[in-house]
Order: C-alpha cells, then structure tokens, then sequence
C-alpha cells in the first residue's frame, strides 16, 4: 500500500496549473531510463486511481480539455500523435478494458498534470531509498 500526501486543486487556471519552475523531479524524467518512467507512472497512476477520492479525480480529469485547448496547433497534433500510437500500441484485450471505464484514468491525464503525481512516486522511491540522487545528478551533469 502506498501512502504519500500530494496538493492537487483541479480548480486552478489552466495557466497556474503549468510549473512555474522546473524543479528537480521534472529534469531528472528526461535521464530516466524507459523502465524507470515506467515504475514511476505506475505508481503515479496507482495513487491517482486508487488512492485519490472519486470526486478528485473526476475534477482533475475534468480539466483536461481545457488544457488541450489552450495548445497550440502543433502541440494539439502532438497530442493526438501520442494518444494514437499509444492506441495502436495496445492488445486487443487492453483496448477493451479501455471500454465501458467508469473511473477517471490516470492515462487521460495532459502531461502537465501527471507532474504532481509523479513528483509524489519520486518522493516515495527516495525516502525509501530506491533512487540514488547521486546517481541521478551524475545522469543530469552528463546530459546538460
């Protein structure tokens, strides 16, 4: 079982929902192995759907068109680039657990509101010990 605390206020702008600053969870994701994104988004993905209460997570799901909105052009085409390949990437059988889904998934999420629960799971994996900063800012210097 996972425990963690984590501000989400699905309510904000979607201006004010975008990072003011990038810390260090957010530059580290791009060094991450795929494995390591992947345990990572589990996790994030395992507290927004289970752990959140319903109605948290169907108000930050909520917000997601509007963020898609407020792209531009090409990002909007990115996007959907993105969810396509991901579709066509799936089995059969995953595409239809897809159907008929009545929580919100942690997978509809725009990126930008994956950062909190992502930045929870690095928390998580470095209080108990599984991520090494130091190693972590040795991938860091090499890449910069």
């Amino acid at each position: 079982m996972l425990f963690g605390s984590l501000r989400v206020n699905a309510g904000e702008p979607v201006a004010r929902a975008l990072p003011a600053a990038i810390s260090w969870t957010d530059i580290s994701w791009h060094v991450l192995a795929d494995y390591e994104k992947a345990i990572i988004d589990q996790m994030a993905s395992d507290f927004f759907e289970k752990s959140l209460r319903l109605s948290q997570s169907r108000e930050i799901e909520a917000v997601t068109p509007a963020i898609y909105r407020s792209l531009a052009p090409a990002d909007r085409a990115r996007f959907r680039a993105e969810r396509r390949l991901a579709w066509r990437d799936m089995s059969d059988g995953q595409r239809q657990a897809l159907r008929g889904v009545t929580r919100p998934s942690y997978d509809n999420l725009a990126e930008v509101q994956k950062l909190p629960f992502r930045r929870n799971a690095v928390s998580v994996l470095s209080a108990s010990g599984a991520i090494d900063p130091k190693a972590l800012n040795a991938a860091l210097k090499r890449e910069i």
